[in-house]
């Protein structure tokens, strides 16, 4: 009796006591899991808030997994609120489970797999932003604009469509892109992005100077134009329908003008970019809208890369 009252008053041995309650596999598995989480999320103190554990549990569902995998998971991130009150014991996120579970089960996960459109590697655009460039038309610079500028700031084409004038801010080192209306954000709020200055072929200082230099603009103007027949720019603002067209006609059929921002995304996963950082771009409010674009786990961090 005598040596169970020492064993328990020992912290240390205490604690390893409870860390073994578990199998060793179950442990480290447990631990990859709550990793791969903080990683994905960049959220690293517990409890975890309801929203964001909701935000990532609907990702995996997007990224392909089925739902034993996403309750394994859970079950790891649940353990893991050692001291703290688990997310998990909330009717909320019992219910939100418990509906993700029964929707996929009930319709193999096609009610709630994300389609986006076909991401416009680095590659693609640097190759079609040489070709515009070399032809050195009117038109070829005003494409040129709307393609960088659309990749680079991670634009919707209906942002791309209403830019003015006096949206760009010229500051040291580059521009700072302030949008008033988008999907991302709510009545009164002001989502700004980052244009920086480079060398560049995709530097979206030099298309702005560019196009500025060619094309005169008032402060309130909107910078995109339709062409009329040659390379006349007419004085009719560009339509989303004429941004699509351009895209494709650039890019190919398979390509839409959300292919820029699909496309900023995916490389910018590829390229070893956190959820945070591409999010300060996209202006993504959660985790969830923004994983589907991340393929860095399927191709960069893949086991497969070592083998051959």
């Amino acid at each position: 009796m005598q040596g169970l009252q020492t064993l328990s008053s020992n912290t240390e041995i205490f604690q390893l006591i409870q860390l073994n309650s578990k199998a060793l596999n179950t442990r480290i598995t447990n631990n990859s899991h709550v990793t791969e989480f903080q990683l994905v999320t960049g959220v690293y103190e517990f409890p975890i808030q309801p929203d964001v554990l909701k935000d990532y549990l609907l990702s995996l569902v997007s990224k392909g997994f089925k739902f034993g995998t996403i309750q394994r998971k859970a079950d790891s991130l649940h353990s893991a609120h050692k001291g703290v009150e688990s997310p998990f014991k909330q009717s909320d996120v019992k219910d939100f489970i418990k509906g993700l579970k029964n929707m996929m089960l009930a319709n193999d996960r096609k009610s709630v797999v994300v389609k986006h459109s076909k991401p416009i590697s680095k590659e693609l655009l640097l190759h079609k932003v040489d070709e515009l460039t070399r032809t050195n038309t009117n038109k070829s610079i005003r494409d040129k604009a709307i393609i960088i500028l659309g990749y680079m700031g991670a634009l919707r084409v209906s942002e791309i469509q209403n830019l003015r004038l006096s949206d760009l801010e010229k500051v040291e080192g580059g521009y700072l892109l302030h949008l008033y209306e988008s999907k991302n954000l709510e009545a009164g709020e002001v989502g700004t992005k980052w244009l920086p200055e480079s060398q560049s072929l995709l530097c979206p200082v030099n298309a702005i100077q560019s196009f500025l230099e060619t094309f005169n603009r008032s402060e309130d103007e909107f910078l995109f134009r339709s062409f009329k027949k040659g390379d006349i720019e007419s004085d009719i603002q560009i339509t989303t329908r004429g941004i699509q067209k351009l895209v494709k006609s650039i890019f190919g059929v398979e390509y839409s003008a959300h292919s820029l921002r699909s496309g900023f995304a995916t490389t910018s996963f590829e390229l070893g970019a956190t959820h945070s950082q591409v999010m300060a771009q996209t202006l993504h409010k959660s985790v969830s809208g923004l994983l589907p674009y991340d393929q860095s786990d399927v191709k960069r961090n893949n086991s497969v890369n070592a083998i051959l």
